[in-house]
């Protein structure tokens, strides 16, 4: 056995294999983790919040919070117990408290709580496509419960930053990402994948598609504050099936502006049925995205009653976008930061009616338009040649 050591090619191995595992070793032991934490709190609380005006009273300021850092396959880090919360200032704190003895529900600032983050560089990979190259994980698994995961691939060029991601069998609920942004508890597992390249200059994506498919979905109940219906400051969301639910739509340029368009949204379960189609034109700042977006829904007759739904759906905004047929049409038209939904009769006919109403509207904004650019040039190159024939 000891006579293979004797060939020199087999001890330099030897040699070799001794030397990585010793560094390995002394990486792991020494490993300046919780150095590393620190830079990378700093450094996502700096993209969170970058561009905003903190003295602006509903501007949404992000805290990270990470419980531990570990090696990962010795090229990347895992992080566990990954927090972001919404940080209110004294003045936000004490305005929940003074609503809620009011009798308004409790409030809490928005939570989004990552059971792991696993990220490493793939060598491989960063020489096929010549950038920097890594693999993550996002694992909401906890308390030996399968919560789902998001996984793949991040490429960082001079030309983009390439992203490809798979959700597999994500729990909504474990996950509780619907529940941080708009405090409704949502339920069932999606898949699917999502691949985006982003523009490095400006962070928006220029390309890109998402397929996601959904199973067994239902949200609440929950009672949640809004300003976005008149006459109401709260709204009751009692629990809800949404069934299954598909989502395709993709990044498309309109000259400098890219435009995320939805190809196909729809949701049926026992409760209510849900279409969404039309398209955001994005924007650095979200609140100045534009919205082009329509929606029609459709309740279960047993459901309003036993929810007591009716006095709801009789406000004007719903009411008055609600046709024939039992469906509800709903828009979401203009910038982001000032828009409020409206009754829409077209939206509740479905995607092609709408489609066929603005494709009427178009054309006839761009017949005026050439009618307007006509006269302006009738005005200043002076009547036409048939104008200037004398009459004999």
């Amino acid at each position: 056995m000891l006579a293979i050591f004797e060939r020199r090619s087999v001890r330099i191995l030897a040699y070799l294999i001794f030397i990585v595992i010793t560094l390995l070793s002394c990486l792991a032991i020494t490993f300046p983790d919780e150095r590393i934490k620190e830079i990378i709190i700093v450094q996502a609380e700096k993209q969170l919040n970058k561009g905003k005006d903190r003295s602006k009273r509903n501007v949404r300021i992000w805290e990270v919070n990470i419980t531990d850092l570990d090696l990962w396959w010795f090229s990347g880090i895992e992080l566990h117990n990954v927090v972001l919360q919404e940080k209110w200032s004294e003045e936000r704190k004490q305005r929940a408290l003074d609503e809620a003895s009011d009798g308004a529900p409790p409030q809490k600032p928005m939570t989004v709580r990552i059971p792991r983050v696993a990220v490493r560089a793939s060598l491989l990979s960063s020489l096929i496509n010549l950038g920097g190259a890594g693999v993550f994980q996002v694992d909401f698994n906890s308390d030996g419960n399968d919560g789902g995961l998001v996984k793949g691939l991040v490429i960082a060029r001079s030309d983009g930053i390439f992203i490809d991601a798979e959700l597999d069998n994500l729990d909504m609920y474990r996950a509780a990402v619907i529940e941080s942004a708009t405090g409704v508890p949502a339920f069932g597992y999606m898949n699917g994948t999502a691949s985006f390249i982003f523009d490095p200059q400006t962070g928006l994506p220029v390309d890109g598609t998402i397929d996601l498919s959904g199973n067994k979905l239902s949200i609440g109940p929950a009672e949640v504050k809004t300003d976005k219906l008149p006459s109401m400051a709260y709204l009751e969301v009692p629990r809800t099936s949404l069934g299954n639910l598909t989502f395709k739509g993709h990044v498309e340029r309109r000259g400098k502006t890219p435009a995320f368009v939805f190809d196909n949204f729809n949701a049926k379960g026992l409760d209510v049925h849900m279409q969404i189609w039309g398209d955001l034109e994005l924007s650095a700042k979200a609140g100045q995205s534009n919205s082009n977006i329509s929606m029609r829904l459709q309740f279960n007759e047993e459901f309003v009653q036993e929810n007591s739904l009716g006095p709801i759906l009789n406000i004007q905004t719903l009411r008055s976008g609600r046709n024939g047929e039992g469906w509800y049409g709903i828009s979401f038209k203009g910038r982001m930061s000032r828009m409020k939904p409206r009754g829409d009769l077209n939206a509740a006919k479905g995607p092609s009616k709408t489609k066929a109403a603005n494709t009427k509207t178009d054309d006839a904004a761009s017949n005026a338009k050439a009618a307007d650019t006509k006269a302006a040039d009738t005005k200043a190159t002076g009547p036409t040649i048939k104008n200037k024939v004398k009459k004999k």
